[in-house]
């Protein structure tokens, strides 16, 4: 095998790489992780290569290779080993070289060469849920998650995560893959895991927007896909416990979860500066980095707002505010001053002419729900003359 990338060259062994893979084997992820994978002395990488040579003619695998720099060194490896399911995937980066973005340029390039070479239509990524860099690696390489709890790994039982890479996958659209990135970053949250009624609710919600902003953008000439993904992750931080503060902060730090990933989609930066723009002020008005309410930006937040004005929140709000616990007299004082805001809110301007008109529409449509319900709250005391 011999795949070349823009920093890396994937390859096979020789045995004059022992003494690399005996000296990346070394570090402190891998006795954590792989400690199987960790080879004392030159001698047990040597034996180990010369097995992993000897594969390489077969159909059976394990089929290991080295990652080099284009320099020359000897970084890490790559691996598709069998199991029940299939192939699985492996790599390790040795330490010195992480952070910089080798493991995800060596998955991404490894698995369609895979796939074509061997056969393959998926292909699986398993490990453990502490690792986080490794769940990063995969969900940047649009794996799905499958599965997360209490399974078998290294001969016992552990939390992990096991996730499949599909050959098609690759071709998947910007938008898939940020419905993708949304769902395994939610999949992967444990609060929102523990409060499985408010992580429905948030997808649900996001959808809401999502669909807000393409007519938006439809009817405004704005560029539809990067809208939909601007929407899809203007909450991505409810993947976090707020803490003090923490739901005023969500809109900056969805922005800061969704930069990343819109580098990943190879967008262009002054686009990722508008759409992370949008994204921080969407709560507050404010970023913590500068910007321009250009009215891409602000509609991020109109659609936000106009989902706030939907048939399902004035079931959610009646049932917030306790309303079936009122007296007469108390819902009566209710609605008259519900009527009254929602009536002040009418003229809030918006960043575009579309937005304005979803407003005052769905407004309009939630001041004659509340004057019909003070009308029927008029007719529940007495018999009128």
């Amino acid at each position: 095998m011999y795949i070349e990338t823009e920093r890396l060259i994937i390859t096979d062994f020789t045995e004059d790489m022992a003494e690399a893979v005996h000296l990346n084997s070394l570090d402190e992820d891998n006795r954590r992780f792989v400690p199987d994978e960790v080879f004392e002395t030159v001698e047990d990488a040597r034996e180990t290569v010369q097995f992993l040579m000897s594969r390489y003619g077969g159909t059976e695998g394990p089929f290991v290779h080295p990652i080099l720099l284009k320099t020359g060194e000897n970084i890490g490896y790559i691996q598709l080993v069998p199991i029940p399911e299939g192939w699985e995937l492996g790599y390790h980066i040795a330490k010195k070289y992480t952070g910089k973005g080798y493991a995800t340029e060596a998955v991404r390039s490894f698995l369609p060469a895979a796939a074509e070479k061997w056969g393959l239509d998926e292909i699986w990524g398993i490990c453990l849920a502490a690792n986080g860099a490794s769940a990063r690696v995969m969900e940047k390489c649009d794996f799905e998650p499958m599965f997360r709890g209490v399974g078998p790994y290294q001969g016992a039982q552990r939390e992990i995560v096991r996730n499949v890479w599909n050959a098609g996958s690759s071709a998947r659209s910007p938008i898939e893959r940020t419905e993708a990135f949304l769902k395994h970053t939610f999949d992967a949250s444990p609060w929102l895991n523990a409060h499985p009624e408010k992580k429905a609710y948030r997808l649900e919600h996001t959808y809401r927007v999502a669909n807000i902003g393409r007519e938006i953008a439809q009817k405004e000439g704005f560029d539809e896909v990067e809208m939909v993904i601007a929407c899809l992750l203007h909450d991505i931080a409810y993947c976090e416990e707020f803490g003090e503060n923490g739901w005023m902060e969500h809109g900056r730090r969805s922005a800061q979860i969704a930069r990343p990933f819109l580098r990943e989609l190879g967008m262009a930066e002054d686009r990722i500066e508008d759409i992370c723009y949008g994204i921080a002020i969407h709560v507050d008005d404010e970023a913590d980095f500068p910007g321009e309410r250009t009215p891409f930006a602000l509609s991020v937040g109109d659609a936000d707002n106009i989902d706030r004005l939907d048939a399902y929140r004035i079931h959610e709000i009646l049932c917030h505010d306790g309303f079936l616990e009122k007296s007469l007299a108390e819902k009566t004082e209710y609605v008259s001053k519900r009527i009254a805001r929602l009536r002040e809110m009418l003229d809030l301007p918006l960043g575009t002419r579309t937005a304005e008109a979803l407003w005052k529409a769905r407004l309009t449509f939630y001041i004659a729900f509340y004057e019909k319900l003070a009308h029927q709250l008029s007719r529940s005391k007495s018999i009128l003359a």
